[in-house]
């Protein structure tokens, strides 16, 4: 399950739904009517990492998956600014090291914004990053833009029992 939290003006809507697309109708003051985005919607590809070796001396990474936020207008939005942040997830983690789960027993991982596994995807606070769009549409256009998300599981995670494990992060976009 992807849960999507879209605020505006602070205004915050929540929207629940699984990885196919989520839609979000927030409300609007008049005095927003200049950059106004009527409405937006999240689709999701998860990270599949596959097997995991916890012998392995070697990270598992070249695993990705992708947030796409489709926005359509009625005004135009040039300058509107979408930032996209990621939670912990639901598995008791932090943004040091978020938690896949099965039953009781965890494994770690971490989600990040760049192909070098440098930057943890987060919400901006400590060492994580977001990721930012600034919107350019034309009176009654929709556009999407898609994100990647780049995931690795740390080497040698020995107490590993074998089994699938899950996460379920929340995106929020802010604009």
């Amino acid at each position: 399950m992807i849960y999507l939290n879209i605020n505006k003006s602070g205004l915050r809507r929540v929207c629940y739904g699984i990885a196919v697309a989520i839609l979000c109708l927030p409300s609007y003051r008049i005095a927003d009517a200049a950059y106004r985005i009527d409405s937006c919607s999240v689709s999701t590809t998860g990270i599949t990492f596959g097997v995991y070796d916890p012998a392995s001396a070697t990270d598992k990474t070249n695993n990705s998956g992708t947030v796409t936020i489709t926005c359509s207008t009625t005004v135009r939005t040039t300058g509107t600014t979408a930032t996209i942040t990621l939670s912990t997830g639901s598995s008791g983690g932090t943004f040091a090291q978020r938690l896949m789960k099965n039953g009781t027993n965890s494994m770690n991982y971490n989600v990040y914004k760049d192909s070098a596994y440098t930057q943890v995807w987060g919400d901006g606070t400590g060492s994580t990053f977001t990721n930012s769009w600034v919107g350019a549409s034309d009176n009654g256009s929709t556009v999407a833009v898609s994100f990647t998300l780049y995931g690795k599981i740390p080497a040698l995670q020995y107490n590993v029992v074998p089994g699938s494990y899950t996460d379920s992060l929340t995106v929020t976009v802010t604009y």
